[in-house]
């Protein structure tokens, strides 16, 4: 298709030029993945279509290094994932039941809007999580992510989760709020918090 254009993180702009260009990775390629976070050690198999690479090459065309970028477009680090249930208007809940079996997939949730949940109950009982950095920052495969400057105010929820990166309640980004109390949350499965917070979220938590 057409070469993509515009405006890149930070104000600089990018243009493809439509050259290519082949390079090798060796056993002493550094290969890093970076996220908002922080960054891990990555391996070859951590570099797929749709990637964005920062890569550093010797006179041979060697990578000496790759750096795993993320620019929080939706895939690679910094995903969401996708959710069975949405919320995005401002909204009072009672007693509703919302449930998960999907990959990379919230039970609820609720995306920039104020909302009250009253007595609800969240079932994630399947679905795997595709990358375990995502479910441990930005809520991916969690029973219930509120995000995008949403509030939240929880009471008497009951949340359950029985698979990998199924946190309980997730809030995620700046300006997000989630208060909650006289609440029941269980997890069961590995990289699985019952509150988590991440990427400058609020969670007030009481019994």
């Amino acid at each position: 298709g057409d070469a993509p254009g515009g405006q890149m993180p930070g104000g600089s702009s990018f243009e493809a030029s439509g050259e290519s260009i082949t390079f090798t990775l060796t056993d002493d390629t550094a290969i890093t993945l970076e996220y908002l976070q922080g960054s891990d050690e990555g391996t070859a198999d951590d570099i797929a279509v749709g990637s964005v690479l920062e890569v550093v090459l010797d006179e041979d065309n060697q990578a000496v290094s790759v750096t795993v970028r993320n620019l929080n477009a939706g895939g690679g680090f910094g995903a969401n994932g996708t959710s069975a249930n949405t919320i995005t208007e401002d909204t009072e809940v009672d007693s509703e039941t919302y449930t998960s079996t999907g990959d990379d997939e919230n039970a609820l949730r609720v995306d920039g809007a104020t909302v009250t949940l009253k007595d609800i109950t969240i079932e994630k009982t399947a679905g795997s999580s595709s990358n375990t950095e995502d479910g441990d920052f930005y809520g991916l495969n969690a029973g219930l992510l509120v995000l995008n400057g949403a509030t939240a105010t929880i009471t008497g929820a009951t949340v359950n989760t029985s698979v990998t990166n199924g946190n309980g309640v997730f809030s995620y980004g700046e300006g997000t709020v989630v208060n909650i109390s006289d609440s029941t949350i269980r997890t069961t499965e590995n990289n699985s918090g019952g509150i988590q917070t991440t990427g400058g979220g609020t969670m007030n938590a009481t019994n």
